[in-house]
């Protein structure tokens, strides 16, 4: 029973870990989203992902628009 317990658990877990980030797939699909629905509906870009909720989506909103905002620091400031 422990054993069981304990596969399954490792099982949960390295799913957790791999879908942890996009895959590329899930980033273009993002994007065609982003494109046609516009950054605010998430529920929206989630259901045309569709292996990502609403937070994930919004999560993943906020992380590329931070990445940019510090790409776009940086070539201001060189």
């Amino acid at each position: 029973m422990k054993r069981a317990f304990w596969l399954l658990r490792t099982l949960f877990l390295v799913v957790a870990v791999l879908s942890y980030y996009m895959t590329p797939e899930e980033h273009t699909l993002f994007v065609e989203a982003v494109q046609r629905y516009g950054w605010k509906d998430v529920k929206a870009i989630s259901q045309h992902v569709g292996t990502r909720n609403p937070t994930q989506v919004r999560t993943h909103a906020q992380k590329l628009l931070l990445r940019q905002q510090k790409e776009q620091a940086g070539v201001m400031q060189s």
